[in-house]
């Protein structure tokens, strides 16, 4: 093969492994503004890794009047949790407790986003937050993401923390991450021909398609955005055929990737975990 090609062929390589983790060190928000304009509190939560790697989130705890529970919510791959904050801003004021938190690599956590590591930086979390006092040990729910949902999915099944785990959400995520980042390389001209022998660069260990099953009997709450053009709604169908009673599986008309910007569905959302913790 002529060095040029092999040089293409690397080149894709390396951008087919960063469809799984975008990183970014970037703050994308004002915190002082952001607590005064949305009424919340963030405070900073810096923990280790079980590997000793620092790790940055924040809690942000309930604003109502009456505390129905804590969310611990995995973000997406790319930017951080100053950016992703923008989709659990509305829990506090519903009555949950917020902590999210950034995998090593990302924002102001330290190390290089890979598999293994994040993994552990899950179970690290769990950790830290059913160390807390204001956390109850019952009444927890586990909020993936696209990236977080997958992640949520196989960081579960197995945890040792499981059994404090109420509910289980995910949203918009898929069923393993060489199908993902096969379907993603095939909607570009450039990587359209190289999509199958690129995606097999991609680990496939951690699959959630696989781990899916193991999640009951906790309740399973599948979402997706039914215009999503990221990650196509047969992902969570499968998903939802593969796992254990009790689940559920939403598919929201007109949704892209983030299936939870609307108001009605949001109220939907805090109806059904209501209902759950209650």
């Amino acid at each position: 093969m002529k060095p040029l090609a092999i040089l293409f062929i690397t080149l894709l390589s390396c951008a087919c492994s960063g469809m799984i983790f975008q990183p970014q060190k970037t703050n994308f928000l004002n915190v002082k503004k952001a607590e005064q304009v949305l009424d919340l509190k963030f405070e900073d939560v810096f923990f280790e890794s079980n590997d000793g790697t620092q790790l940055h989130g924040w809690f942000l705890p309930n604003r109502a009047k009456k505390k129905k529970g804590t969310v611990m919510y995995l973000h997406g791959n790319a930017q951080n949790v100053s950016a992703h904050v923008r989709f659990v801003w509305w829990l506090p004021h519903n009555g949950y407790d917020v902590f999210i938190f950034d995998y090593r690599g990302y924002g102001r956590s330290a190390g290089e986003a890979e598999l293994d590591g994040v993994h552990l930086d899950v179970q690290s979390a769990m950790r830290v937050l059913l160390a807390r006092k204001d956390t109850h040990p019952h009444n927890l729910v586990l909020y993936g993401h696209s990236l977080g949902g997958a992640l949520a999915i196989t960081g579960l099944a197995e945890s040792p923390y499981r059994k404090h785990f109420k509910l289980l959400i995910v949203e918009n995520s898929f069923t393993s991450y060489r199908t993902a980042a096969r379907e993603i390389l095939s909607n570009f001209w450039l990587t359209w021909a190289f999509q199958y022998p690129l995606s097999w660069t991609i680990r496939d260990d951690y699959k959630p398609l696989e781990a899916i099953h193991k999640i009951s009997p906790i309740p399973l709450l599948l979402i997706h955005g039914e215009q999503d053009r990221v990650i196509q709604h047969y992902h969570s169908a499968e998903l939802f055929a593969a796992a254990g009673e009790p689940k559920a599986y939403w598919l929201i008309a007109g949704a892209t990737h983030n299936a939870m910007e609307n108001e009605l569905q949001r109220r939907r959302l805090l109806k059904y975990m209501d209902e759950i913790l209650k």
